[in-house]
């Protein structure tokens, strides 16, 4: 559980770091991998990544922050879930590798940069987020960010 604002900012910057890192040695063949037991390439799941933090999380933080309701087009629930990470995964399917890990550097950025003018008080403040089976607080939509990166980092690597 994070609990501070430079909780949140160091565990984003860790994770974020390690993945672009790692990733950015990738060459177009890694990108193509595949394995075993799973419909998506490496490219796919970073391309999820990108995605699900721009048409997701972002949006639900922002919202969350602001006291507003949020409805994410295509995720209405939990059960929505598969659908909504394929039309994002096919939503970039035109961009490449390069390109997909310069729009997750600037998404995670974004996305830490809405911690300024808050105050650690205010990541216990109750936030909706439909992927979730329980109620949530701001500090779970940040930490839902940046816990999301090692998933798939073991992912794309089970892939390469």
């Amino acid at each position: 559980m994070v609990s501070t604002k430079e909780t949140v900012r160091s565990h984003f910057a860790t994770a974020l770091q390690r993945c672009l890192d790692i990733w950015s040695r990738l060459n177009d063949g890694d990108w193509q991998g595949h394995w075993s037991g799973c419909k998506w390439t490496a490219r796919d799941y970073l391309a999820h990544l990108v995605t699900n933090e721009e048409m997701e999380i972002l949006p639900t933080t922002s919202h969350s922050i602001a006291g507003e309701a949020v409805e994410i087009p295509g995720l209405a629930s939990r059960l929505d879930i598969d659908a909504f990470n394929q039309a994002g995964v096919d939503s970039v399917a035109d961009l490449t590798p390069a390109e997909l890990l310069e729009r997750l550097r600037a998404a995670f950025q974004s996305h830490i940069q809405m911690l300024e003018g808050l105050i650690d008080e205010d990541l216990k403040r109750p936030a909706y987020n439909a992927g979730l089976r329980r109620q949530a607080t701001i500090a779970d939509l940040f930490a839902i960010g940046f816990l999301h990166l090692p998933v798939h980092y073991q992912d794309i690597r089970r892939a390469v």
